[in-house]
């Protein structure tokens, strides 16, 4: 019972603040830039939202752009591309970390 009457005061006590209510004081000018904003909704700032419809195009231009050089360089011609075996590729590996010969053994794998 004791809870109960707590959490009634509580909720007593957070009912009686929204009667107590002080009136905030803004800006002296702040009433007349609100008006002012929805009298003329069409009056833009200098942002993003002037900036935007210039931008998206040319951002769209560039993805397209991006994206036919990257399947222009995908469907390339076979001679450019070099093939290397995995045999070459495990040499060039023992190579580079200067493993012996009898080590490049363990790197050539049976599929």
């Amino acid at each position: 019972m004791k809870k109960k009457e707590k959490i009634e005061q509580e909720i007593e006590k957070t009912l009686s603040c929204f009667e107590k209510s002080e009136r905030l004081e803004g800006d002296a000018w702040f009433y007349n830039r609100v008006k002012a904003e929805i009298d003329n909704p069409g009056h833009k700032r200098f942002g993003l939202q002037t900036i935007w419809p210039i931008l998206k195009p040319a951002l769209l231009v560039l993805i397209a752009a991006i994206n036919i050089f990257t399947i222009s360089s995908y469907f390339a011609s076979p001679e450019t591309v070099q093939e290397v075996s995995r045999e070459q590729m495990v040499i060039e590996f023992a190579k580079t970390f200067s493993l012996n010969s009898t080590s490049n053994n363990l790197f050539i794998f049976e599929n």
